[in-house]
């Protein structure tokens, strides 16, 4: 969801090719419910077997302990992440943030009877697909991390400079996926989870017709 909705809807990298948050609520709000109805359906089926959701695990951590870094940290927690989760684990979406895009552009809009449809069709497990952390800062960077931004005015996404970084300016970080479980199991219980996606992002050379990704095997 992250990935086509963010770059279809936000930074309009992918088709759509739109940029519009008012249009990218509404567009990850069909999601839901769209997942909503195929719960249902299976539920319906009566089929001996479980169905999910996955998404990306995205842990933020704040630059410094600025009461403004933590605050915009958890920002970046509520939009990244709860915004993400909730409506498929607890069934609604994050109270406070819902007020705030209700306020700012009236979305995202419910179709009669879209409230009990993800209340009453949440999943049974869900999948992460964790590649890093970000680290979160109440100000811009100095110089473009080349990543993700963050939203402006709001948060940022910055470097970490006690971290280290692959070609793709993607921080390694291998706690971030024990960090990201213990964050998802605090929020929503003993979820069952898979790990359905991880790695890193590095320019792997080919030399003699070989993929030398000695880094990422690292």
């Amino acid at each position: 969801t992250t990935v086509f909705i963010g770059h279809g809807y936000i930074n309009g990298l992918h088709p759509p090719a739109v940029r519009d948050p008012a249009r990218a609520i509404q567009a990850c709000h069909h999601v839901f419910i769209a997942h909503a109805l195929a719960v249902k359906a299976f539920r319906e089926m009566a089929v001996a077997g479980e169905i999910g959701f996955v998404n990306v695990l995205q842990p933020h951590t704040p630059l410094t302990d600025s009461e403004a870094d933590i605050k915009a940290t958890e920002l970046a927690d509520a939009i990244h992440t709860h915004w993400l989760y909730d409506p498929v684990l607890k069934g609604t979406y994050p109270a406070d943030l819902l007020a705030q895009t209700q306020a700012l552009w009236g979305v995202p809009r419910f179709a009669p009877g879209d409230d009990a449809l993800l209340r009453d069709n949440r999943c049974d497990f869900i999948g992460l697909n964790y590649y890093r952390r970000e680290t979160v800062s109440a100000q811009p960077p100095e110089i473009a991390t080349g990543g993700e931004p963050g939203v402006e005015g709001l948060f940022y996404f910055v470097r970490n400079p006690q971290s280290t970084y692959t070609e793709w300016g993607w921080e390694i970080w291998p706690q971030g996926l024990t960090d990201g479980i213990m964050m998802i199991k605090a929020r929503y219980g003993d979820i069952p989870i898979y790990i359905t996606e991880n790695g890193l992002g590095a320019k792997d050379p080919i030399i003699d017709g070989e993929v030398v990704d000695d880094p990422r095997i690292d």
